[in-house]
């Protein structure tokens, strides 16, 4: 089963080691809890959503442009070099094409954590549904990004120089 959370310390008693962490995207996590652990973690506790595994692989792809991310590879060498910046002449730098399915289930992501920010940061509840009605208009993931940016004041490179136009005065308690 994979699941989006809130970022909680690694020392938070509500985190099961069973959980493991499988990625990140802004204040949340993704994890992963094996099906023989499934009925023995308690998530009840922790606000969650589940998440199709499909859906969970694409959290690394909401950053895309035009259906488009980009890769870098260490070329330097095979050791460990996680405290080493690298130049452009150490990395191999590759441009992916995302798929139709790729495309699709990082919309569903992007969604995903946007129901969930809404679900649990929004102070104004009276305009919940018409956010809802909003996202739900979202068909891409520039759409989604948009909608992101315009709302929860959070930027991806496609968003950076674009006028956001909030059509629903929203307030959150957490951007």
């Amino acid at each position: 089963m994979y699941i989006i959370i809130e970022d909680i310390r690694s020392d938070d008693p509500r985190l099961d080691e069973r959980m493991v962490h499988f990625g990140d995207f802004w204040h949340y996590d993704v994890r992963y809890i094996a099906p023989e652990h499934e009925s023995d973690v308690y998530i009840k506790w922790l606000k969650h959503e589940i998440l199709d595994e499909a859906v969970a692989r694409c959290y690394k792809f909401v950053g895309a442009v035009n259906n488009e991310v980009t890769v870098v590879a260490d070329t330097a060498s095979s050791q460990d070099n996680s405290n080493i910046r690298l130049t452009s002449s150490q990395t191999a730098k590759s441009i992916v094409f995302l798929s139709q399915e790729n495309i699709t289930n990082t919309v569903l992501f992007l969604k995903a954590a946007a129901r969930f920010h809404i679900k649990h940061h929004l102070q104004n509840k009276e305009t919940e549904s018409a956010l809802y009605a909003e996202l739900d208009k979202c068909a891409t993931i520039a759409d989604c990004q948009m909608f992101m940016a315009t709302y929860f004041d959070l930027q991806f490179a496609y968003t950076v120089n674009k006028e956001k136009n909030k059509k629903i005065q929203a307030e959150f308690d957490l951007h």
